[in-house]
């Protein structure tokens, strides 16, 4: 599994595709799409990403019980949950990379590509992490890329740079 952590707009989804398109059986599974599945029953922030946070390890263990690279794109504002994630793949044997997208805030409101940012500074309700939701850094991601000062090619090469040392299996 590979995690990508990060303010929205840091790029999450647009490496995902990327990465995707270089791995083969590779599953792209975003924050977005995965309360989509769910009727986006879940509150954002960090109201609702622990039960989010569960759903991608059901999702996930199932995809790599069947050969299945994947790739997940998510805020995942709380180092907890992450953690979680971690344990829950590795207990059955899935390599995990962490790939922490650490683009200034600034640039992520700049891009704005579900114009979060916007709504939020309209004073809709909209929780943003970073903003007025916290988020916890990583401490110790396998990767740290910023897509402000790197080009996408760039940041995908580095991450499959970390799978070559230990490849998945």
């Amino acid at each position: 599994m590979v995690f990508l952590t990060g303010y929205s707009g840091a790029g999450k989804s647009t490496i995902a595709k990327a990465l995707s398109e270089k791995l083969s059986s590779a599953v792209v599974i975003e924050g977005d799409t995965l309360r989509q599945q769910f009727k986006d029953d879940l509150a954002h922030g960090n109201r609702g990403a622990e039960t989010n946070m569960d759903r991608l390890i059901a999702y996930s263990l199932l995809l790599f019980k069947t050969n299945q690279h994947v790739i997940s794109a998510f805020v995942a504002p709380r180092a907890d949950l992450r953690e979680k994630v971690k344990e829950a793949m590795t207990r059955e044997g899935c390599r995990y990379i962490e790939v922490f997208l650490n683009t200034p805030i600034e640039e992520c409101e700049k891009r704005d590509p579900k114009e979060l940012y916007r709504k939020m500074r309209r004073g809709e309700d909209i929780r943003l992490a970073g903003l007025n939701e916290s988020y916890d850094e990583p401490q110790n991601p396998d990767l740290i890329c910023n897509t402000a000062i790197e080009a996408v090619e760039d940041v995908v090469s580095r991450i499959l740079e970390k799978i070559a040392e230990s490849p998945f299996r």
